[in-house]
């Protein structure tokens, strides 16, 4: 049973709007659920949600039960960067300072492989588990793939910076993501990455973007110069290729079919917030679905045409339909998408979730990621099968009143809606707004009509805490 003072908390969350529930909280820093750190990495085994956690002295591997109650951890020395879940089995592979470890779905450590010491320009660690169980790792600029028992088969040499990788097992490759910093044009710029590599090893099968020429960047009739960047690479569950990557301007090499400069991509927009050719947002999204063998089939921009805006990315997946889950951070909230955008500005940055239609045509979901006094963050998310869950970071926002609930992770659900998986494209809906649940995140709905602005009374609180523990829906337990 929650304590008060946990009610206390949450009454003070769902303070903000009395929209319905929505979502539900796994677990949550602020109701004293231990988390191992910081979680920097979440999937999903068997019933259970594991996270890669960092704290300031170690890091660890902690399993949630479906209740979110802990159902084991294995420390780990040094920083962690990431985890994979292997689908066959629900063995974990977990990279970071330690090398390689993986784990059974208890947590048993079933073997452990050194890597390189961590590089001074090295980003960021990734892993991925193909669907055959192939294990790919990057590390101090090379990726190393291992068989499910762990037999090194290849060390694969990279160029530039690798922020992200994906396994196909089927296909025999790993594709990678990142950027490349180029003098071009007269001037430095990123651009993106996006190449894959056979799993025994050797050079590029294929690239995209990254090795375009100078030529190709600027010229008497183009200019693609505008700094990108790959964020994150997924094996979708329909065996597909997906990129979601971080543009800074219009003119961008996204426009143009990747292998064929100056032919145009097949790119799909919908609504205002899916065209920017006369925006100009600080930084805004781009994702796109690929073949495993580089052929570019659709792609699209997400962005708020108001001047200095931000959609800063963080993670992509789809589903067995197609579907297209992306998490990622905003400035603006979304609303109305017709010929003119109806959105605002938002007191801090919040996270968000998004889910587009197999054929880009549309918009299935969308979620402001909002608390009131704290900003939000998207740390982490994993999608497997009808299961989707996700990290968010929250902390104080400045000028934030007392009465503001304490920041911290929250591991999130975000339960699929019956027939999400299925190809059936939905209507388009006439307003889109933000969500409130139990646990903590809330927002605005488009039939909730209440002063979100409203900083709550010790009376108020009282009287929320009596509601949250009378009809509080949490299927959590607690000692």
């Amino acid at each position: 049973m929650l304590s008060i003072a946990s009610a206390i908390t949450v009454a003070a969350f769902a303070g903000v709007a009395h929209a319905a529930p929505e979502l539900d909280v796994l677990a949550s820093a602020a109701l004293g659920d231990d988390l191992g750190g910081r979680p920097v990495a979440v999937g999903l085994s068997g019933d259970g949600v594991v996270l890669a956690s960092q704290s300031p002295q170690n890091s660890s591997v902690v399993r949630l039960d479906p209740f979110g109650a802990p159902a084991g951890a294995a420390a780990l020395a040094g920083r962690v960067d990431d985890l994979a879940v292997d689908r066959r089995t629900g063995d974990i592979a977990v990279v970071g300072d330690a090398g390689l470890t993986v784990f059974s779905p208890d947590l048993d450590l079933l073997w452990q492989r050194p890597l390189p010491a961590r590089g001074a320009r090295e980003p960021v660690r990734r892993v991925d588990v193909g669907e055959r169980g192939t294990i790919a790792v990057s590390a101090a600029g090379e990726v190393r793939t291992f068989s499910p028992d762990g037999d090194e088969l290849a060390i694969i040499a990279t160029e530039g910076a690798v922020v992200d990788l994906a396994v196909f097992d089927a296909e025999g490759v790993v594709v990678t993501t990142g950027w490349r910093s180029r003098s071009a044009c007269g001037e430095t710029m990123d651009l993106a990455s996006l190449a894959a590599y056979a799993s025994g090893g050797g050079p590029p099968l294929w690239q995209a973007y990254g090795d375009l020429a100078e030529a190709d960047l600027c010229g008497d009739h183009h200019d693609l110069r505008a700094s990108t960047r790959g964020v994150a690479v997924a094996r979708g569950d329909d065996g597909l290729l997906y990129l979601l990557a971080e543009v800074e301007g219009a003119g961008n090499v996204f426009r143009e079919r990747p292998g064929a400069p100056g032919v145009p991509a097949s790119n799909v927009a919908f609504d205002s917030f899916t065209v920017g050719d006369d925006a100009q947002p600080a930084l805004f999204a781009y994702y796109a679905r690929f073949t495993p063998a580089g052929e570019h089939k659709v792609g699209q921009f997400f962005l708020f045409p108001d001047d200095g805006s931000l959609v800063e990315p963080r993670a992509i997946a789809a589903d067995v339909a197609g579907n297209v889950h992306i998490t990622g951070v905003t400035s603006h909230s979304l609303g109305a998408a017709h010929d003119v955008a109806v959105t605002e500005e938002l007191h801090a940055l919040s996270g968000f979730y998004q889910v587009v239609d197999g054929d880009f045509g549309g918009r299935r979901e969308w979620r402001q990621l909002e608390l009131d006094g704290l900003t939000t963050d998207v740390a982490a998310f994993a999608l497997a099968g009808d299961r989707a869950v996700s990290v968010l970071d929250s902390a104080p926002r400045r000028g934030r009143s007392e009465s503001a609930p304490p920041g911290g992770p929250l591991v999130i659900v975000l339960p699929l809606e019956p027939g999400s998986l299925e190809g059936k494209k939905r209507p388009e809906r006439e307003g889109v707004g933000t969500f409130g649940y139990e646990s903590g995140v809330a927002g605005s709905d488009p039939a909730c009509y209440c002063d979100a602005g409203r900083t709550p009374t010790p009376l108020t609180l009282l009287a929320l805490t009596t509601f949250v523990l009378a009809c509080l829906p949490r299927p959590r337990r607690r000692a």
